[in-house]
């Protein structure tokens, strides 16, 4: 996803990323029974939300047996609305790694998907 490769060649330092972060408003979708797998986060295109992604999280976490949490990006759905000069891939990105942080998460599978502008 894009958010983990901008992270890795990001010359943003990480305090920067974390400076202006906003809480998301997430889903959480739970298997039957108990697991340790790596939880999977799930991000919406431009102008979706965490509902486009309802029905692939359920059965993504039944199938996987692990924990799926679909989110709202700033600016969109139930998250907080915020100048459009802070809603950058840097502030995004900053949000995201507020949650894992949050959570304790070691480590997480990233889905999403984005405009891509060919022309």
């Amino acid at each position: 996803m894009l958010i983990t490769r901008y992270l890795r060649h990001s010359a943003v330092g990480y305090k920067a990323l974390t400076s202006n972060v906003v809480p998301l408003s997430s889903l959480e979708f739970s298997p039957h029974t108990s697991t340790q797998k790596t939880p999977m986060l799930i991000f919406h295109g431009l102008f979706g939300s965490k509902h486009n992604w309802k029905t692939a999280s359920e059965k993504l976490a039944k199938r996987t047996q692990r924990k799926v949490y679909a989110f709202d990006l700033r600016n969109h759905g139930e998250s907080p609305s915020v100048d459009g000069a802070i809603s950058s891939l840097d502030a995004m990105a900053g949000d995201v790694m507020q949650f894992v942080e949050r959570q304790n998460l070691e480590k997480v599978v990233l889905l999403g998907h984005r405009y891509c502008n060919l022309s």
